[in-house]
């Protein structure tokens, strides 16, 4: 009986460990299991990095989709209200104009803001519209109708012309943009919002010049008959400071000059239709430049 006992004892302890029973996992097994879960874990990871920058893009391209299609709404809803779009070559070509002819029309990109002039901005788009005239000018009316008519105020329609430019701005002096291109409107008004005159006649600066279609012409401003002298002129005395308004933040520069010039061409075809002759409609497309039936 001993005897078996210690036989049976003997045998265990010279068995081979690798056929003991293990209790656990190695130290080796251990960092195979870490690698490979880390492997996963991190592929994972990227993946759903990259599907959420993916959203994020198409997010941020369905809004600046959505703003320059409100903004292309907007532009076109103020060309229709249009009396007057000039064409390329009054707006910034190289015709200086003919003095002794008061048909013609002068380079009006010389009489706006010596900053749309400069390299990183491109105007596109100029027309005369009308406009309310802000509240401070309707108070004077009420007050003193005849007092304000007699200052210049036009009580009567209540409203004024005003040029409105839209350009296409490249300039970033701070970095602080993140699409390459902005869309820009400036409007030159009659009244500034606090009620005070652009238009000054005498003893101060003058930077617009009321177009009434017979001293001043819209082809031809600012150029027109001096009331004074009665000759025909240069009516402004100083080039209008900068006010230009952000329309558009984030936008493609090329693809905007492509979009600004087919909205241009099809809001001015919706105006020219609208002319009651097909001759007048004719002319009007010559020095447009925009093909249409008529």
């Amino acid at each position: 009986m001993a005897a078996s006992f210690l036989k049976q004892k003997l045998g265990r302890l010279l068995q081979p460990r690798h056929k003991r029973k293990n209790s656990g996992f190695t130290l080796i097994e251990l960092l195979v299991v870490i690698l490979i879960s880390g492997g996963i874990i991190s592929g994972l990871m990227y993946l759903v990095v990259e599907l959420l920058t993916i959203d994020q893009r198409e997010a941020s391209r369905t809004e600046t989709q959505r703003e320059m299609q409100l903004a292309m709404d907007y532009i076109a809803s103020e060309l229709r209200e249009a009396v007057y779009v000039y064409d390329g070559r009054c707006f910034a070509g190289n015709d200086p104009g003919n003095s002794n002819n008061p048909e013609s029309c002068y380079r009006l990109i010389d009489h706006l803001p010596a900053n749309l002039q400069n390299a990183n901005n491109i105007p596109v788009l100029a027309f005369w519209k009308q406009q309310p005239v802000p509240e401070p000018v309707k108070v004077r009316c009420s007050a003193n109708a005849n007092n304000a008519i007699a200052n210049g105020d036009p009580c009567t329609s209540a409203s004024s012309y005003a040029l409105v430019v839209y350009y296409i701005s490249l300039e970033d002096p701070n970095n602080i943009w993140a699409g390459r291109a902005r869309i820009k409107r400036y409007a030159l008004t009659e009244f500034q919002n606090d009620g005070t005159s652009n238009n000054v006649f005498a003893g101060g600066p003058r930077t617009y010049v009321k177009p009434d279609e017979a001293s001043v012409k819209f082809a031809s401003w600012p150029y027109g008959t001096d009331p004074v002298t009665s000759l025909f002129r240069n009516l402004q005395t100083n080039r209008p400071t900068d006010t230009s308004a952000i329309l558009v933040d984030f936008l493609d520069s090329n693809l905007a000059s492509t979009a600004m010039l087919v909205l241009y061409q099809t809001a001015l075809t919706d105006i020219i239709s609208l002319l009651p002759t097909p001759r007048l409609r004719r002319l009007t497309l010559q020095k447009s430049g925009v093909s249409m039936p008529v």
